[in-house]
């Protein structure tokens, strides 16, 4: 399987690394680690390709492996879109990001689409996902353009509270 240059360096630095910090805290390092995150990674690099067929059983099988490298690159992380945001526009990050999306067959979309599903205000929604909804950043020219939520998330906000007009 061919992996760009640029992803296949910055997996071998993770390795490295991690191979670095298990053999600080005095653990025996004996090689299954490097095959380990290699099979993950091909694993999730391969579920992006154009054509890649999808079925449950794959798709969970690619969303473990993905967060089987997040959770070696961040310790304590609770759900990948904790991760600190520059992260997601590194090359590997962008992989692991589409690998979990393909997993849970679902996708990004901007604060304007999802206000148009969802019926709420661009503000609202902004607001919101800065505070409880999880976000992503994508590299723009216009900052208020970055942040994209995944669509299941935004079809799964609670219905809107409606407000009765005082004057009626």
């Amino acid at each position: 399987m061919e992996i760009p240059i640029e992803i296949e360096l910055q997996v071998r630095q993770m390795v490295r690394e991690i191979q670095n910090q298990v053999e600080f805290m005095g653990m025996i390092y004996n090689g299954g680690m490097i095959s380990d995150f290699t099979q993950a990674f091909e694993s999730a690099w391969k579920a992006i390709q154009p054509g890649e067929k999808w079925t449950a059983l794959r798709g969970a099988n690619v969303k473990q492996d993905a967060i089987l490298i997040l959770e070696a690159l961040f310790p304590n992380l609770k759900a990948p879109e904790q991760i600190w945001p520059e992260f997601w526009l590194t090359p590997l990050g962008k992989v692991l990001l589409q690998a979990i999306l393909w997993a849970d067959q679902d996708k990004l979309i901007t604060l304007t689409q999802a206000a148009a599903i969802s019926g709420r205000s661009l503000s609202h929604l902004s607001n919101y996902a800065r505070g409880r909804l999880p976000h992503f950043y994508e590299p723009s020219d216009n900052p208020t353009h970055t942040i994209r939520l995944r669509k299941s998330d935004v079809l799964a906000l609670p219905a809107k509270r409606i407000t009765l007009d005082k004057n009626i």
